[in-house]
């Protein structure tokens, strides 16, 4: 949507209240609306972050796990061969 049709979608809206109050409790209703968008959008982003860091930490605890078993398999060669 672009400017021009957001300016004019709203100007369409205040035309239809009689009085400042309700105009104003209309912008402030409005605004609270884009307010409450934008933290769900936000909320929204930090749970995709959440689940991508601990799908990350999952991956990284896998492969210090494999390192361990490889690392624990190489001393145990070391020994048997005697280095």
């Amino acid at each position: 949507m672009s400017e021009q049709s957001i300016n004019r979608a709203l100007i369409e809206d205040l035309a239809r209240f009689s009085d400042t109050q309700d105009v104003i409790e209309f912008l402030f209703g409005t605004a609270e609306g884009l307010v409450a968008e934008e933290r769900y959008a936000e909320a929204e982003t930090l749970r995709e972050a959440t689940d991508s860091l601990s799908a990350m930490y999952t991956t990284l605890t896998e492969f210090a796990g494999e390192i361990a078993r490889l690392n624990f398999q190489v001393e145990r060669l070391k020994d048997r061969t005697g280095e």
